[in-house]
C-alpha cells in the first residue's frame, strides 16, 4: 500500500507559517532560537488562547493549519515529541516544591503531560479517533510516521494526522549543556555550519503532516520511516542501503539528500560524512541553521522536502552541496542522541 503526505505546516524559528519557503531567512545571534510565530488570533479562537501555553499555541496553530489545507479531513491523530511541555511541567514542579498544596493552579498540571497536545486537537478539532503520543527523543517524528502507515495500511483509519513539537526551556537547555551539546558563545544561526567549533545552538518548531492512503493531486508518496539506536558516532551505511533495498530503490535513486548538520565539528562529519558520501550526484540540503537543535527537527526537513517536491526551489540558504538532479525522491538521514532516522519521500 502507498501512503501520500497530502498536506503538511511547519512553524519554526523561520516565517515558514506562511506556508512557502522565505525569501531571506532569519538571522539571529545566540545561543538558541525561538519560533518565529503568526498572529494566534487569527487561527486559533481568543477565548481558547488565554489559558494556553507556548508550545500549545505553536502546536495547535500548526494542525489547525494543516488541517485547513487537507482535502480529507483527517480521522486520527499521532504526535512525536522529544522533551513534552517541559515549561508547563517545571512549572508544576515548581509550584510543589514552593506553595501549599492546597493553593496550586491545576493548569500547569494539565498542561504538563506529554500527550497534552494531541489531547487539546482531538478536542478543538473534533477528530474522535486513534489518539497517540510518541516521546522516543530523536525518533519521536519517525515512530509517528511509522505508526500512521501501520494504522492506514489496517485499514483503522483513512487520514492521519502526524505531528513533531517541541520548545525551547531553559531547563532543557541547562540539562544538556554539560554534555557539550551548545555553543560555549554566541553565534550567528546562518554562519552554524561554516564556524570550527564543538557545540550547536538549540531551536523549536512544531510540524503536522496529514497523511492518507489516497493520493491528492500532489502526489507526494511517503515512502519509509524508520530508526534505530546507534551508539556509535559513525554512520550505519549498511542499514541505509538495506532500508533503500527494501523499497527497491539505490543511491542513484535518491536525487535530493536532507541531513542534520547542526554545526558541531565534533560530530557532524562523523555522522553524516559517509552517507553523503553514498549519494555523490545528490544535491545536500541543510536545516539545522535555520530551526536549531532539538529533538524533532526533522519534521523541519520533511516539510522542506514536501516543499520541494511540489516544485519550489530549495534556497541558497538551504543548499549545503549543490547537485543538477531533478528532485523526484529525497532521503532525509537525521544522527542524534544516539539513534539515527531516515524518511524517504517521492513524486507519485
Amino acid at each position: 500500500m502507498a501512503f501520500y503526505i497530502i498536506s503538511s505546516a511547519l512553524l519554526c524559528p523561520q516565517k515558514t507559517f506562511e506556508g512557502t519557503f522565505p525569501e531571506e531567512p532569519i538571522s539571529t545571534e545566540g545561543l538558541y532560537l525561538r519560533c518565529a510565530e503568526p498572529d494566534y488570533k487569527q487561527i486559533i479562537p481568543p477565548v481558547r488562547l488565554r489559558r494556553m501555553s507556548h508550545i500549545l499555541k505553536m502546536g495547535l496553530a500548526a494542525s489547525y493549519l494543516c488541517i485547513n489545507q487537507s482535502e480529507v479531513r483527517p480521522d486520527s491523530i499521532i504526535v512525536g515529541t522529544g522533551q513534552g511541555c517541559t515549561i508547563d511541567l517545571e512549572g508544576f514542579m515548581r509550584s510543589c516544591s514552593e506553595g501549599p498544596e492546597e493553593l496550586l493552579s491545576p493548569i500547569p498540571f494539565i498542561n504538563s503531560g506529554h500527550n497534552t497536545l494531541a489531547g487539546q486537537i482531538a478536542m478543538n478539532s473534533q477528530i474522535k479517533g486513534y489518539n497517540m503520543t510518541y516521546l522516543q527523543e530523536a525518533a519521536s517524528l519517525e515512530s509517528a510516521l511509522s505508526d500512521a502507515m501501520l494504522l492506514l495500511e489496517e485499514g483503522t483509519s483513512t487520514c492521519t494526522l502526524v505531528g513533531a513539537i517541541d520548545e525551547y526551556s531553559p531547563l532543557s537547555f541547562d540539562v544538556f549543556k554539560p554534555h557539550n551539546c551548545w555553543r560555549e558563545e554566541p553565534v550567528n544561526n546562518l554562519s552554524l555550519l561554516k564556524a570550527d567549533k564543538s557545540g550547536s545552538i538549540m531551536g523549536e518548531g512544531a510540524g503536522f503532516f496529514c497523511i492518507s492512503n489516497q493520493p491528492d493531486k500532489q502526489n507526494i508518496e511517503l515512502v519509509a520511516a524508520d530508526s534505530k539506536m546507534n551508539f556509535k558516532l559513525g554512520a550505519s551505511k549498511e542499514w541505509v542501503n538495506n532500508l533503500l533495498a527494501q523499497h527497491q530503490l539505490t543511491t542513484d535513486d535518491i536525487d535530493y539528500l536532507f541531513v542534520g548538520r547542526k554545526g558541531d565539528q565534533l560530530t557532524d562529519d562523523a555522522s553524516y560524512t559517509e552517507i553523503e558520501n553514498l549519494f555523490p550526484s545528490a544535491t545536500i540540503a541543510a536545516y539545522k541553521h535555520l530551526s536549531g537543535q532539538y529533538p524533532t527537527a526533522q519534521a523541519v526537513a520533511l516539510w522542506m522536502a514536501v516543499k520541494v517536491l511540489s516544485g519550489h526551489d530549495l534556497p541558497a540558504y538551504a543548499t549545503y552541496r549543490a547537485g543538477a538532479k531533478t528532485p523526484k525522491t529525497i532521503l532525509l538521514y537525521n544522527n542524534d542522541l544516539n539513534s539515527e532516522s531516515v524518511i524517504i519521500v517521492k513524486k507519485g
